[in-house]
C-alpha cells in the first residue's frame, strides 16, 4: 500500500489552531494509512489536527481501529479507543474489531480488544462466522482457545 500524498484542502487551521469545523477525506485516508502501518506518533499528530474522524470508513468499510487490530497494533488500538473510536462498530460483511483482530492474529491485540464492554464476543459475521472461527480457520489455535475459554462459541 503506497503512501498516501497530501493536498491543500482550503480549509484554515494550522497545527498549533486545528480547524475543528470538519473532517477531511485526505486527512482520514492518511489516518487509516497510519493505523496500517502502525505509526503511533502519527496517528497521535493527525488526531491532534481535529479534521480526522476516528470513525471514518475506508475500504470494505472498515474503521481505523479496525484497521489497527487486523496489523496486530495494539497501541494503536488503545490509542484510538481513548480517542473515541467505537469497538462496537461492523464493517460491511460484518465483521467486528474482534474478527479483525483474530483474522490479524496478535494476542495482545486480541486481549485487549476483549477487555472493551463495547465488543460482542459471540457476533456472527455475514458469513455467520465468529471470531473464533476466523482464528481457527487461520491456524492461530491460541486465539480460538483464548476465545473460548472466555465463552466464545
Amino acid at each position: 500500500m503506497a503512501a498516501p500524498t497530501s493536498r491543500d484542502t482550503g480549509k484554515s487551521g494550522s497545527p498549533s489552531r486545528p480547524d475543528t469545523r470538519a473532517t477531511d477525506a485526505q486527512t482520514d485516508a492518511d489516518l487509516h494509512y497510519a493505523c496500517w502501518a502502525g505509526k503511533l506518533e502519527e496517528v497521535k499528530r493527525i488526531l491532534d489536527t481535529g479534521r480526522a474522524d476516528v470513525n471514518s470508513r475506508r475500504g470494505v468499510e472498515r474503521t481505523p481501529v479496525m484497521t489497527a487490530a487486523r496489523w496486530g497494533r495494539r497501541d494503536v488500538v488503545e490509542l484510538l479507543v481513548s480517542q473515541g473510536a467505537d469497538a462496537s462498530l461492523v464493517d460491511d460483511v460484518g465483521n467486528n474489531i474482534l474478527h479483525w483482530a483474530c483474522e490479524g492474529g496478535d494476542r495482545e491485540t486480541v486481549e485487549f480488544v476483549l477487555s472493551l464492554d463495547a465488543v460482542d464476543v459471540n457476533a456472527r459475521n455475514n458469513n455467520g462466522r465468529t471470531a473464533a472461527d476466523l482464528a481457527r480457520g487461520l491456524g492461530h489455535r491460541q486465539l480460538s482457545d483464548l476465545l473460548v475459554s472466555r465463552g466464545t462459541q
